[in-house]
């Protein structure tokens, strides 16, 4: 009774410990301004399209990455209750959620006939290297969608994964596995092969088992899924087209680049990820060996193909979550063959130990590459005070300016480096021509502090050799410069 006990002890503490982690992010969410222009963005569309009725000013439909409306919306919820750290908040709850149900999950693929508190040690382990990870802080501090579809995703494998293992709520868990994928598409379209993976395992899987629960699973998973799959499609299919077609066009790189990339994310799990499968292989799981290792590719390949640079920080979770998965499930073999109560006790400390000092040696990586994060603070605070009703703004920062704006002029008055068009004409000569007409009426310009995109370096190009005398320089900092034109200043 007493070694119970013990083990009892150390899953509390192993709870206690991926819980610090996980809700840690919670601390000093105001670290940064808001340095990406999806955090700003999301909560533009969210704020214009509840509180104005307007979802047509930005076309979001031709250019987001998910539902206009889902995200957005819950967004700019956020970002009313409690500002830019409101919208972070709640990233870093869905992260949490997503990481609970990743030890669910790794608890229900360990058979029930190893030891229960194995098992909870199991799926505590993967909640522990899920929560420790570089890739967890980058989706949880920051408010972009990637926290609730990912969330959505863990959920959906919890909930498959239990209709699979248990016959105990088949039904509803096969349900809900539908809903929370939906919600995954619903919230961000790269989860989409991961609707066609779990439709394929599904169908096959139980097809093998020759039992009622296929016909359970269409019911209850296949059929609703693909209907509700088939209404979205139809009705926002040219969306769906044009940002494929955006994404063809967008930022991309050399597939060496984007591989070296992703193994800089999943190298400190990889080690853990080998030893697990070789814990998987010895245990004969044969089935989630399959099942985990498919699970993990989609979005390492989804980056591949596509040569897509941008995200891979992020989009690292994913694959950093099923191999967590498969970490914890092979372990639970390797404490199971420990017969020695003492022994296997003092194997999971040591662990526990172990994984703490990862931690803390993975948070002080991700402080810090947060330092190069370039703090805009006091520019959106300038804008903000400097701004008068109805004026027409060009930023080169993007949309943190344009919602530090928000309450002085509507977005549509604001324009960014992404697109413009002024008298028929658009690119970078409609910057020039507009600037020289003195048609902004506040212009604000990023220093040489980095490399541009070809096509920005040409827009500034123009705009700055069409500043003239109707244009003060009121802004100076290290890396931003704002104009003001006096003709507005002088009314």
């Amino acid at each position: 009774m007493f070694q119970d006990v013990q083990k009892t002890k150390i899953n509390s503490f192993a709870l206690f410990l991926a819980l610090f982690f996980v809700f840690f992010k919670l601390d000093n969410l105001n670290y940064i301004s808001p340095y990406l222009n999806d955090e700003s963005v999301y909560v533009i569309i969210g704020k214009m399209g509840l509180f104005e009725n307007d979802w047509e000013t930005y076309d979001a439909e031709s250019w987001i990455q998910s539902n206009q409306y889902f995200y957005p919306s819950v967004s700019a919820l956020a970002y009313t209750l409690g500002g830019m750290e409101g919208t972070r908040a709640l990233s870093v709850i869905f992260t949490a959620i997503a990481t609970i149900a990743a030890a669910i999950t790794s608890y229900a693929l360990i058979p029930e006939r190893y030891d229960k508190n194995i098992r909870i040690f199991g799926g505590l382990t993967s909640a522990l290297l899920l929560a420790i990870s570089v890739s967890s802080y980058y989706v949880a501090r920051i408010a972009i969608v990637d926290a609730q579809s990912f969330m959505f995703l863990s959920l959906s494998t919890m909930y498959f994964t239990l209709a699979l293992n248990t016959s105990k709520n088949s039904s509803s868990n096969f349900f809900m596995a539908a809903v929370t994928i939906y919600l995954a598409y619903l919230t961000k379209i790269f989860i989409v092969p991961y609707i066609i993976l779990f439709q394929i395992i599904g169908f096959f899987y139980l097809w093998a088992k020759k039992n009622d629960q296929l016909r359970v699973s269409l019911i209850y998973f296949f059929l609703p899924l693909t209907f509700a799959m088939i209404i979205y499609e139809f009705i926002h299919f040219s969306g769906f087209v044009s940002y494929l077609t955006l994404l063809s066009d967008g930022s991309s790189m050399d597939i060496h680049k984007t591989y070296e990339a992703f193994v800089v994310q999943l190298m400190p799990i990889l080690p853990f990820a080998l030893f697990g499968l070789l814990g998987l292989f010895i245990g004969k799981h044969v089935k989630s060996i399959i099942f985990l290792i498919l699970l993990t590719l989609p979005m390492p390949l989804n980056h591949l193909l596509v040569h897509i640079e941008t995200s891979t920080n992020t989009h690292a979770f994913v694959p950093y979550m099923f191999l967590s998965i498969v970490s914890g499930t092979g372990l639970a073999v390797y404490l199971s063959a420990v017969k020695n109560v003492w022994l296997n006790n003092a194997v999971r400390t040591v662990l526990l130990i172990g994984m703490v000092l990862l931690g803390y040696f993975y948070l002080m990586h991700y402080k810090i590459e947060s330092d190069y994060f370039i703090d805009t603070t006091n520019l959106r605070e300038f804008v903000s005070v400097s701004a008068k009703l109805d004026d027409k703004i060009l930023t080169e920062v993007g949309t943190q300016i344009v919602l530090a704006a928000y309450n002085k002029t509507s977005p549509g008055n604001s324009y960014t480096y992404d697109w413009f068009e002024y008298n028929g004409i658009s690119g970078p000569k409609a910057y020039g021509m507009a600037v020289k007409d003195g048609y902004f009426d506040i212009i604000q310009i990023n220093g040489n502090w980095f490399t541009r995109r070809p096509i920005y370096q040409q827009i500034s190009d123009n705009v700055l050799s069409n500043l003239d005398e109707k244009y003060e320089l009121k802004y100076k900092e290290e890396n931003f410069y704002v104009y003001i034109r006096s003709e507005r200043d002088a009314k």
